[in-house]
């Protein structure tokens, strides 16, 4: 997926150096999640495989190991809102990919591929990942606990439970796929998740109005 490109930028002086887009709260909280999504992930996916599942203690460890990591998953946003009191960009940033805009819709429309879109920090495609991913999880953890209840539910509701479970499972996947192409395909980005920042010549072109923004919430607390 292209972003839209504004080529007037590439050479301008003023977009010379770097600019923070996320802070360490964010990067924690990202990093600890997509590891227990692959530990959950992982863990159901060895139990279909025998010398994976031999391999790694057996069925009841590693089902053990899906219902608890899928359990924390939730977790470390929870944690972070708690410890992160003085973290600027969790709040701000949580706000805003759970709020789409008319240009959010416009973005998914086009797929980023319109010069009169508003390059914000996160364009519609990110928040619809977010909402979806955020939603699944809740869903996951729901149909999950149905799933273990046993003979305290009827049969139908487990049934049922576990077609959405896995339903789930299969879109989840493929977005994440989805995602992890997106990222090692914008080096720039994804360095933004490791090192805290991009390149204000990257931002410029991918999220100008973001830097606009950032430039005029910087001269007012100056």
């Amino acid at each position: 997926m292209d972003e839209p490109i504004n080529r007037l930028t590439e050479d301008n002086p003023d977009s010379r150096g770097d600019i923070q887009r996320f802070d360490s709260a964010e990067r924690l909280i990202h990093w600890t999640t997509a590891l227990l999504m692959i530990l959950c992930i992982g863990s159901i996916v060895a139990i279909q495989i025998p010398s994976a599942m031999v391999f790694f203690g057996g069925r009841t460890i590693l089902r053990i190991a899906h219902i608890l990591t899928g359990i924390l998953l939730p977790v470390p946003l929870w944690l972070g809102l708690v410890l992160s009191k003085n973290s600027k960009c969790l709040k701000k940033d949580l706000y805003s990919l759970g709020h789409f805009t008319k240009e959010d819709f416009k973005w998914i429309r086009y797929w980023g591929n319109n010069k009169t879109l508003k390059l914000k920090k996160f364009n519609g495609g990110q928040k619809a990942n977010y909402s979806f991913i955020s939603g699944s999880v809740v869903v996951m953890i729901i149909t999950g606990l149905v799933m273990q209840s046993f003979n305290l539910l009827p049969l139908n509701l487990r049934i049922g439970a576990t077609f959405t479970h896995k339903l789930f499972a299969i879109l989840i996947v493929i977005v994440l796929i989805g995602h992890i192409f997106y990222a090692v395909g914008n080096p720039e980005s994804l360095k933004s998740m490791i090192t805290l920042k991009v390149s204000k010549k990257w931002a410029t072109i991918h999220c100008k109005d973001w830097v606009v923004e950032s430039e005029d919430d910087d001269m007012i607390s100056d």
